[in-house]
C-alpha cells in the first residue's frame, strides 16, 4: 500500500471548526463537494509514494546476545559498514551491564545486501568501557577508520581514541590518542567524532578538540570555543553533532539561550589553510511573528553536504505543538543562508521530526528525534531543478522484519545508491528490552518505482485519482504540477499531463 500523505484528521477538518486540536465537538457544517473533492486529494499517496513491497529494505540484525544499543553510531562507504555499539556485552555475551565493554560489527556489501565479516573488540577491553560509543570512516581514504572507548580511565582521564586501517581483510588498531591534559576528568570521551584525512574533530564533555596526524600519531592541536554569543556560557557543545567539510566545519549547541530559552544554535567555523579552524557564524532558528525565538533546541541533528546544510530542531511548534522541523542552509558568498524550512507531511503533536538527518547530492532523509519511536517512519526529500526539496517518500521498516522497529528513524546515512536507517532499540520476538537493527535501503530501486509519468499516486495504475491530485497539486500552485517544464503553471500543463496520462505505462 502506497504511503499516506495526511491523516484522515483532513476529513474531520471538513467537518468540524476545532482550531484548537482539542476532541471537543464544535460547530458541525455540511461540506461542498469542492471541499470532498479536496478531502479525498489530500489523503491520496504523497506525490512519488511507492509500494514499498517492490523495493523492501535489508533488514540488519546483530548477533542478539553480543549487541546492546547496535545501531546507535554507524557510518558506510560503498564497501564496509562500520557499527559502533558502546553498550555490546562483549565480556560476557547475555550477560549483565557490567560485560558491556562495547564492540564494533562490521559489514562487508556483495552485490545488494551487508553481510557480517568482522567484529572487533580490543584484547585489553575493560568493564563498561564504552568502545565503539561513535564510528568514523575517512571520505577521502576508505581504509581509515575512527572511533573510541568513551570511559576507559587513562592517566586518571576517561576516554581513549583509537585509530584503524582496513589492511585488505580485516581492520587492525594502529595508534591510539587521548584527550589534551586538563580536558574533562570523568565524562564520556568522544560521543561525536568526524574524520577527514589527517583531520579529525572530537567531543568531550560539551568540549571540542581537533586532533591532526603527524607522522603515524594523533595530536591534539586545538581546542575549538564556543562563541562569545552564546549563552550561558555553560552551554553544552556538540550534543547534537559535528560535521567537517574540506572548507567548513560546524559543531552544534541544541540548549544555547543566548536569544530565549534552549532556541538551540550552531556554531559555523572556517578551515584556514594551517587546518585551524576560526569560528564566522552563530547560525539561530527564525524569529516567530512576536520577534521572538522559541524552545525549538536547534540543533539537536546536523547534516552537511557541500554547499547544503541541514539543522534539525525536534520541539519546533507549527500547526502542532512539537512537530519538528528542518532548516536547510546553503552557502551564499561567505555566508551560510536560510533558505528553506521543511515540514513532514505527516505532522502531529510531538512528532519531533528533525532527528536523524543525512543528505547527499539531491537526497535528504529526515527521521524522528526519538530512540524509542513508534512512528516507523522516516521521510525522504529530493531537491528539484528550481532547487527547492520535496518529500518525495516515506520509508517504513516493511514486511521483512517480524521485530518491533523501535526507535527507526533516530538516525540514518546515506552513500550513493544506499540509505541506512538505525531502529536503535529494535524489540526482536520475546525480548523485553531491545538491541537494535538497522535496515538498508536501494535507492535506485525506489526512485524508480514509479515509470508512469502521470501516475500521481504512485500506485502504479493510472485512474481517476491520478487527474483529482494533479488538479489538486495545480490548484495549490505545486511545482510538481508544472508539466511542461517551463517554471509556471498555465492550461499547458493541463494539455501535457493529459498527453501524458493518454500514452500510459512504460
Amino acid at each position: 500500500m502506497a504511503a499516506i500523505r495526511v491523516f484522515p484528521l483532513a476529513f474531520r477538518r471538513l467537518f468540524w471548526d476545532n482550531e484548537s486540536m482539542s476532541h471537543e465537538r464544535k460547530n458541525f457544517r455540511a461540506p461542498t463537494p469542492l471541499a470532498c473533492l479536496a478531502a479525498i486529494s489530500m489523503v491520496l499517496p504523497a506525490p512519488g509514494a511507492f509500494a514499498q513491497d517492490d523495493c523492501p529494505p535489508q533488514h540488519v540484525v546483530p548477533d542478539q546476545d553480543l549487541a546492546g544499543n547496535f545501531g546507535s553510531k554507524f557510518t558506510f562507504n560503498d564497501r564496509h559498514l562500520i557499527v559502533g555499539d558502546g553498550a555490546a556485552f562483549s565480556l560476557c555475551p547475555g550477560g549483565t551491564t557490567v560485560c558491556r565493554g562495547g564492540a564494533i560489527f562490521v559489514y562487508e556489501r556483495f552485490d545488494s545486501e551487508w553481510f557480517p565479516v568482522q567484529t572487533i573488540v580490543p584484547p585489553d577491553v575493560t568493564l563498561v568501557e564504552g568502545f565503539g560509543v561513535s564510528v568514523a570512516l575517512d571520505p577521502l581514504d576508505p581504509n581509515r577508520m575512527m572511533t573510541a572507548s568513551a570511559t576507559r580511565i587513562v592517566d586518571g582521564v576517561w576516554g581513549l581514541g583509537r585509530f584503524y586501517e582496513f589492511d585488505g581483510e580485516e581492520w587492525r588498531e594502529v595508534s591510539q590518542f587521548l584527550p589534551p591534559p586538563g580536558s574533562h576528568p570523568a565524562t564520556d570521551f568522544a560521543r561525536f567524532i568526524v574524520l577527514r584525512g589527517d583531520t579529525a574533530i572530537v567531543e568531550h564533555g560539551g568540549s571540542v578538540y581537533r586532533y591532526r596526524e603527524i607522522d603515524g600519531r594523533w595530536v591534539h592541536e586545538q581546542t575549538i570555543s564556543k562563541p562569545d554569543s552564546m549563552q550561558p556560557a555553560s552551554v553544552m557543545f556538540a550534543q547534537g553533532g559535528i560535521e567537517l567539510g574540506e572548507h567548513w566545519a560546524f559543531v552544534t549547541a541544541q540548549r544555547d539561550s543566548s536569544q530565549g530559552r534552549l532556541h538551540g544554535a550552531v556554531a559555523v567555523y572556517r578551515r584556514e589553510a594551517d587546518g585551524s579552524l576560526t569560528f564566522t557564524q552563530h547560525l539561530l532558528p527564525p524569529p516567530d511573528a512576536a520577534g521572538e525565538r522559541q524552545s525549538e533546541q536547534f540543533g539537536n541533528a546536523i547534516a552537511f553536504d557541500g554547499r547544503t546544510l541541514v539543522v534539525g530542531a525536534f520541539l519546533a511548534n507549527r500547526e502542532f505543538e512539537e512537530q519538528g522541523v528542518a532548516y536547510v542552509y546553503e552557502l551564499d558568498g561567505e555566508q551560510w543562508t536560510l533558505r528553506q524550512e521543511l515540514l513532514s507531511s505527516e505532522a502531529r503533536r510531538e512528532h519531533w521530526f528533525g532527528g536523524g538527518i543525512s543528505v547527499e547530492g539531491d537526497t535528504l532523509i529526515i527521521g524522528q528525534q526519538r530512540s524509542f519511536s513508534t512512528i516507523f517512519r522516516t521521510y525522504m526529500f529530493e531537491r528539484g531543478a528550481d532547487g527547492r526539496w520535496r518529500e518525495s517518500k516515506i520509508l517504513r521498516p516493511g514486511p521483512v522484519s517480524p521485530a518491533v522497529p523501535v526507535g527507526f528513524g533516530f538516525n540514518s546515512g546515506i552513500y550513493g545508491r544506499w540509505a541506512i536507517v538505525g531502529a536503535l532499540n529494535e524489540l526482536q520476538e520475546g525480548q523485553l528490552t531491545g538491541p537494535g537493527a538497522m535496515y538498508s535501503f536501494d535507492l535506485d530501486c525506489i526512485r524508480g518505482t514509479t515509470p508512469c509519468p502521470a501516475d500521481m499516486d504512485g500506485d502504479g495504475q493510472q485512474t481517476i485519482f491520478d487527474f483529482l491530485l494533479f488538479f489538486n497539486l495545480f490548484a495549490a500552485g505545486d511545482p510538481l504540477a508544472d508539466f511542461d517544464g517551463d517554471g509556471d503553471l498555465t492550461l499547458f500543463d493541463f494539455l501535457a499531463f493529459q498527453t501524458a496520462f493518454a500514452a500510459g505505462c512504460e
